[in-house]
């Protein structure tokens, strides 16, 4: 499904993706972070592999900004994951003309929430534009060798919503050598090397924190769009068990 709205925004879904869209979308993305056209490609999987929605608008021709995520079954409901927004500059404010459309779409969808990992640039933004709340957070955490999987704690026990992952598990660039991430069902992969995580609390004994100097935590937001106070708490209980699957990075 492609809508048009009036005011020339385009909100397009997974199963309307034309290689013109997806084309525009990498190039967009490479003027706005920069990078390979392999790079962007490999980061575009996400939306092929999940449902997904992207939100763009054009002038002359040319995408010029987009409000970009994922619609994930969370409870008997679900949740959309905000991942990339990119504007080259051309639409000022195009984050938040674009967010506000594209949330407005969402109240015969069954979309209860829409939440995040805004990076330090557009928290603001999120907050100010958007109406988001920020709480919560994502560390990296090692595990160590041989002895992580001793009392390792579950991390698919309170039914968070989860991503679709390429094999492997990187959406961003090629899985490097000797490493191994972690998800809630397990290993995406079990190569010789280094396993490594992204949780909200300490995933097992063994498993250490990588200090905020070195890897900065992942600011975790969100915006509840229905005013149902008993899913919107159980929403807001579940933040202290984010874990890797709950974002589409690395």
């Amino acid at each position: 499904m492609s809508d048009l709205l009036d005011d020339g925004i385009h909100i397009v879904r997974r199963n309307s993706y034309s290689n013109d869209l997806i084309a525009q979308w990498t190039r967009l993305f490479q003027r706005c972070f920069g990078g390979s056209e392999d790079n962007a490609t490999r980061v575009f999987q996400k939306y092929l592999l999940n449902d997904s929605r992207i939100c763009y608008s054009v002038k002359e021709g040319t995408m010029v900004a987009a409000y970009c995520g994922l619609r994930l079954s969370h409870e008997d409901g679900a949740v959309f994951l905000s991942t990339d927004t990119m504007s080259d500059g051309t639409q000022k404010g195009s984050s938040v003309i674009l967010g506000k459309r594209l949330y407005k779409s969402f109240v015969e969808e069954g979309i209860d929430i829409v939440c995040g990992y805004p990076n330090k640039n557009i928290r603001r933004i999120r907050e100010k534009g958007l109406g988001w709340t920020l709480n919560g957070n994502l560390y990296l955490y090692m595990g160590i060798p041989f002895l992580w999987r001793f009392f390792k704690k579950p991390m698919n026990q309170n039914a968070l919503w989860k991503l679709a992952r390429p094999a492997g598990g990187w959406f961003t660039r090629k899985k490097p050598p000797l490493v191994n991430l972690l998800g809630s069902d397990g290993l995406y992969s079990s190569n010789p090397g280094l396993v490594i995580t992204l949780s909200a609390y300490r995933p097992g004994v063994f498993f250490i924190k990588v200090p905020g100097f070195l890897f900065e935590p992942r600011s975790f937001g969100y915006k509840c769009l229905t005013e149902q106070t008993e899913k919107n708490n159980a929403f807001l209980e579940k933040i202290k068990y984010l874990n890797i699957d709950t974002i589409d990075i690395p």
